[in-house]
């Protein structure tokens, strides 16, 4: 960890992951979801409708930076798309982008949310912008052999 203590700069964790059954395999190719555990698996705004306010206590950011090495004897075949989502209103953003450099591939994902308190008003609209990240930490990389 960095910064754990200095409230001015970003606090920062750096961990290395290595986990079985995170990698689907047909043929020769393989399929996984770049963020692993660190993706939202479901929209936590799932009524239909809202009454009062949705209270964040305060504006926040999340931001990610995952390196994948590549298998020896793989190749990429398909990573997600760069996306930039944003909520009409400048309420939320949200950012992912795939660099491949060598047998690395880098993901960096970006939430921020600008605003402490969301009026029910733009629930659907913040509804909406969940659902589409969601759907989008959800695509896989395909690696095939080289």
């Amino acid at each position: 960890m960095r910064n754990e203590n200095n409230l001015e700069k970003a606090f920062l964790i750096s961990m290395q992951y290595a986990a079985e059954n995170q990698v689907d395999k047909m043929d020769d190719k393989l399929f996984f979801s770049p963020l692993f555990f660190l993706r939202e698996k479901e929209n936590i705004l799932k009524s239909d409708t809202r009454r009062f306010p949705i209270d964040f206590a305060a504006p926040w950011m999340r931001n990610y930076e995952i390196i994948i090495q590549i298998p020896e004897g793989y190749k990429v075949a398909k990573i997600p798309e760069d996306v930039i989502i944003e909520t009409k209103n400048k309420i939320g953003l949200f950012s992912y982008k795939t660099i491949q450099k060598g047998n690395r591939i880098l993901i960096k994902v970006n939430t921020k949310i600008h605003v402490p308190i969301v009026a029910p008003n733009f629930y659907k609209e913040l509804q909406i912008f969940y659902t589409k990240r969601i759907l989008k930490e959800k695509e896989k990389i395909v690696l095939i052999k080289a």
